[in-house]
C-alpha cells in the first residue's frame, strides 16, 4: 500500500470526516444529474476546501444503525463538534424541524431509508440534505429517491448523493469487522436456501469492496479452491473488474500495478492462527 503505517482506520476517518466536511464546500454541482459514483471527487473537494482553512457551516448528522456503528469507533463527540456537527439523530428517530440548517446523511442504501429521506424532503426537515450512503447505491433506490423527491417538489433540498463505499466497522487501526452478526451460523445453517447465502455473500463482497476501495488500492485476490472463500473472491474480482473499466475514479489515485498488495479470503473454518504460529 501507499504507506506501511496507513490502515483502513485511518482512510475511514479521513473519508467520513471530509464527508462531514462537504457542506462547508462551495459547489453548485447538481446531484441527482451526476454520477452517484463521486466519492473521488467529493474526498478531494472537501479536502482541498479544509487546507484553504474554509469556514465551518453547522451542521446535523442524521445516520441509522450502520452509519451509528461505522462512526462511532472512529470519531469522538468532540470531534464531531470540530467538524461543525451540533446535533447526531437517529435516521428513524422523531425529528422535529431544523429549516436552517444542512443535514448530511450517513445511512445504508435500502428502500426504507430511502422511503424515509423521501419522506423528510417532503416535510423540509433542513435546509438542504447531503446524502451518503455506505455502500453502492442500487440503480432502482436511486430512481426511488429521484421520483420521490420529484413528486413532492423536493428535489432542489438534496445536494448530493454519494456513495462512500464505507460498509465495513473500524475496531482498532490493523482490525476492521463486517458487522455481519450470526454470519459463521447463517453460512453454516444446513437449512439455508439458495437465496439466501447468496444475500449474506453479497455482503461480504460488499464489505470487501469497501475495505478496498477506501484504502484505494487494486489488490492481487486469492482464496482457497472450493467453498464460500472461492465465491467470494469471484465475485470480488468481477465487481473490481467492472470498476476499474468503467468507472476509473472511484479508486482514486490508486497505485501502479507493480505495488498492488495481496488480499487473501479463507473461510473461517480454517484455523489460520495454528498456522501461523506453527512452522511445519
Amino acid at each position: 500500500m501507499e504507506d506501511a503505517e496507513v490502515w483502513p482506520l485511518d482512510r475511514q476517518k479521513e473519508a467520513v470526516e471530509n464527508m462531514l466536511r462537504a457542506p462547508d464546500v462551495d459547489d453548485e454541482d447538481d446531484t441527482l444529474g451526476a454520477d452517484s459514483l463521486s466519492f473521488d471527487r467529493h474526498r478531494d473537494s472537501a479536502a482541498d476546501g479544509a487546507a484553504a482553512g474554509s469556514r465551518v457551516t453547522w451542521k446535523i448528522l442524521i445516520y441509522d444503525d450502520i452509519g451509528r456503528d461505522i462512526i462511532a469507533p472512529i470519531l469522538r463527540v468532540t470531534e464531531l463538534r470540530a467538524l461543525g456537527v451540533t446535533l447526531h439523530l437517529s435516521l428513524n428517530s422523531r425529528r422535529q424541524p431544523i429549516p436552517d440548517v444542512p443535514a448530511v446523511y450517513f445511512v445504508a442504501p435500502t428502500s426504507e431509508n430511502i422511503a424515509r429521506i423521501c419522506e423528510d424532503c417532503k416535510n423540509q426537515l433542513y435546509d438542504s440534505m447531503w446524502l451518503n450512503f455506505s455502500s453502492s447505491l442500487p440503480r432502482a433506490e436511486l430512481e426511488a429517491l429521484a421520483e420521490g423527491t420529484a413528486s413532492s417538489g423536493s428535489t432542489s433540498r438534496i445536494a448530493r448523493v454519494f456513495d462512500m463505499y464505507s460498509a465495513f466497522v473500524s475496531l482498532e487501526r490493523p482490525l476492521f469487522s463486517l458487522h455481519m452478526r450470526d454470519s459463521f451460523a447463517a453460512l453454516n445453517n444446513p437449512r439455508l436456501t439458495e437465496r439466501d447465502i447468496e444475500a449474506q455473500l453479497e455482503r461480504v463482497v460488499s464489505g470487501a469492496m469497501s475495505v478496498i476501495i477506501t484504502m484505494r488500492v487494486l489488490p492481487i485476490i486469492r482464496a482457497p479452491r472450493g467453498g464460500p472463500a472461492e465465491m467470494v473472491a469471484a465475485a470480488l474480482a468481477a465487481r473490481l473488474r467492472e470498476l476499474v473499466v468503467g468507472r476509473q475514479s472511484v479508486l482514486g489515485n490508486a497505485p501502479s500495478l507493480l505495488e498492488r498488495p495481496l488480499f487473501v479470503i479463507f473461510d473461517r473454518t480454517l484455523d489460520l492462527p495454528v498456522m501461523l504460529h506453527h512452522t511445519w
